[in-house]
């Protein structure tokens, strides 16, 4: 109860450190798994990003079945990316899209999972990623031809003439059966 006072009073330092004491003040509570949510909450708030990190990796291993699972994994993908964990980040959304029953999540996570990877120049991580994408989700045409793009740019970029052209052979016979 503390902790939520803290948070109502957006003391959010204060309301962490409440929420984490419950581990080791009653480490059987059925509360334990919201507290430690709640706490990672505050942390971000914060921008502890490295703090953040660790309660929601500890949440995850600790309370493997609880059904904020899903919740954590999408804190922590923003959580490594605001640090710069340009491959963690991408992995968390490549479990975001592997958690996910909605296609529009799916499809948005696979696009920034394989941005993220992009921009940490894991190419080899990036392509996997697109081919990914574009194996499950080969329409809308439009979003999967912007897919194969980035496919054949990344082969371009990479001197890959014949993996640059064949892509681009992909689109167009794509385009043509429309």
């Amino acid at each position: 109860q503390q902790g939520e006072v803290a948070r109502k009073q957006e003391n959010h330092q204060l309301a962490a450190e409440h929420f984490l004491r419950i581990r080791k003040a009653a480490p059987g509570a059925t509360i334990l798994a919201t507290a430690e949510y709640d706490a990672a909450a505050s942390l971000i708030q914060l921008e502890d990003w490295t703090r953040a990190a660790g309660v929601l990796k500890a949440f995850r291993a600790n309370h493997p079945k609880h059904e904020l699972q899903k919740e954590v994994t999408k804190k922590l993908a923003v959580v490594y990316q605001e640090s710069g964990q340009l491959l963690l980040a991408g992995a968390e959304f490549e479990r975001i899209e592997q958690e996910s029953e909605d296609e529009d999540v799916r499809r948005e996570a696979l696009t920034q999972a394989a941005d993220l990877y992009a921009a940490a120049k894991a190419n080899d991580k990036a392509l996997a990623v697109l081919k990914r994408y574009v194996k499950l989700f080969p329409s809308p045409m439009e979003p999967a031809l912007e897919t194969r793009q980035k496919i054949a740019d990344i082969h371009n970029n990479s001197g890959n003439r014949q993996a640059y052209f064949k892509a681009l052979e992909d689109m167009v016979r794509i385009e043509v059966r429309g």
